[in-house]
């Protein structure tokens, strides 16, 4: 009867290396690379937003939203993790749209007397501006590289 032997040489060190580049993605340079991934959708989404010249259109009335939007790069137990965002109460309603629908002088007053020329309740369109959603989009392969980036660094490491 013949028999095989087998000799693995080097699982050891594969384990620990496979170990190692685990904990990196949670290390600096997947830290990194999110933030400068997040970057490029803050960036996007400050640029997608423009004066006001009709429904669906800029959404920059005082700059105060624009102004507000910020990156944040953040360790969880999931792994690294990016986000871009605002605080505006209203920033939501401009990403994501609404149903048409009216709003009344209390809310709107000051905006509609600046746009429209008129101080009374203004029906609005509520079409979403996807300022950061288009930001995404449109930088998807930037982003794709800066996290590939990143990951590479882990690799060679």
């Amino acid at each position: 009867m013949t028999s095989i032997a087998v000799e693995i040489r080097g699982l050891k060190e594969a384990q620990q290396k496979q170990v190692q580049m685990v904990r990196d993605l949670k290390g600096e340079p997947m830290k990194s690379a999110m933030r400068n991934a997040s970057l490029i959708v803050h960036r996007g989404g400050v640029k997608n937003l423009h004066p006001w010249k009709g429904p669906g259109t800029g959404g920059v009335d005082t700059g105060r939203m624009r102004a507000s939007i910020q990156p944040n790069v953040r360790e969880e137990q999931s792994g690294i993790v990016g986000t871009v965002g605002s605080n505006v109460e209203y920033a939501k309603y401009q990403e994501l749209g609404t149903k048409p629908h009216w709003v009344g002088i209390k809310h709107i007053g000051t905006w509609a007397k600046r746009h429209l020329g008129v101080r009374k309740p203004v029906f609005v369109s509520g079409i979403a501006l996807r300022f950061l959603a288009r930001a995404i989009e449109d930088n998807s392969d930037r982003i794709f590289h800066k996290v590939g980036d990143g990951v590479a660094k882990i690799v060679k490491k």
